[in-house]
């Protein structure tokens, strides 16, 4: 869990029987826990199906808080088929495991600490690798149509580039040193920084705390970066003022992303696997293509994008070769 907002980062599950179904009701767990403790609740216990998303055949479960530095860092659940009556050998037995499991994290943040460094040394290669890629990108774009102003491009270039830095500065200010990204605080950097210009724009959010690797932060805020220019761009052509709503959503293993304005909409018949445009190609073929999701685009009082990316699929660095077919 992240220790500030209380956000789920992963979860392991094992199942002495296959055929139990069973998803906890996190946010309600997280309200009752409030201590060092075991907590402990049945079916006799009034308000025992607030605690689950889906039930099938749990009578009773423990929860086991870890704290490192008087901290909730993460739960341990154990459920039962009947109402389970535990003793204290048992209450002393798993705050032993608990607190073992809690030793066991803080020390892979040390060591994740002391190979940060090298990690870093990673993570500037392949950001230097990717804006040599949407370099080689632009420089083809100029010579299929040397009429392009060039200042536009170069605009997009260095907007791009700030987006890259956003999700490595972010990174570098986690006080674990971990290598992952809460979107959230990406997403909100990355429209501060463009919208520094366009002060007639107001900027709607809905964004959940959502953590994602370094690579795949990277990616979305490419994404996000390109359909926030779009926006700002086209949609508010003759209009004084306008309103860009960018939702985040974690739902059933995957991140919802849907970026949307109240804009002229898209061109009617639009194909994003059609489009000329060099921006939009590039969002395409990273969602599709880098991280294995599906795009939606329509025009409903503006122009509207769904995006959704499965969370546990791996993604894959797309070469310099592969993105200049685009």
């Amino acid at each position: 869990m992240d220790e500030d907002t209380n956000a789920i980062i992963d979860k392991v599950f094992y199942k002495q029987n296959k055929e139990v179904e069973v998803e906890p009701n996190e946010s309600e767990i997280l309200n009752l826990i409030g201590d060092e403790k075991v907590y402990y609740f049945s079916k006799r216990d009034r308000g025992f199906e607030k605690f689950f998303k889906i039930n099938k055949d749990i009578c009773s479960f423990i929860c086991v808080p870890l704290y490192i530095r008087s901290r909730l860092s993460g739960i341990i659940h154990i459920y039962y088929k009947e109402v389970y009556i535990y003793s204290e050998e048992e209450i002393k037995y798993l705050e032993t495991i608990a607190h073992q499991a809690a030793l066991a994290i803080h020390d892979t943040r040390l060591v994740g600490s002391s190979v940060l460094l090298q990690e870093s040394h990673h993570r500037i290669k392949n950001n230097l690798q990717s804006i040599i890629s949407l370099m080689s990108l632009y420089k083809m774009s100029i010579k299929k149509d040397p009429r392009k102003d060039v200042t536009e491009i170069l605009d997009d270039l260095m907007s791009k580039i700030k987006s890259i830095a956003a999700v490595h500065e972010l990174l570098s200010k986690d006080k674990l040193s971990r290598s992952i990204i809460n979107l959230k605080d990406m997403i909100i950097k990355i429209v501060k920084f463009m919208s520094s210009t366009r002060e007639e724009i107001k900027f709607n959010f809905e964004l959940d705390d959502i953590f994602v690797s370094y690579s795949k932060a990277s990616a979305i805020a490419l994404v996000v970066n390109e359909l926030v220019t779009n926006s700002l761009k086209y949609a508010f052509v003759g209009k004084d003022n306008g309103e860009i709503t960018i939702i985040s959503k974690f739902e059933n293993e995957s991140i919802k992303l849907v970026v949307s304005d109240n804009g002229v909409g898209f061109p009617q018949n639009f194909d994003i696997q059609k489009t000329r445009g060099l921006g939009l190609s590039i969002v395409y073929s990273i969602i599709t293509k880098q991280l294995n999701g599906e795009i939606e685009m329509e025009s409903s009082n503006g122009a509207k994008v769904r995006i959704e990316i499965p969370v546990k699929q791996i993604s894959k660095n797309i070469s310099v070769e592969e993105m200049e077919k685009i």
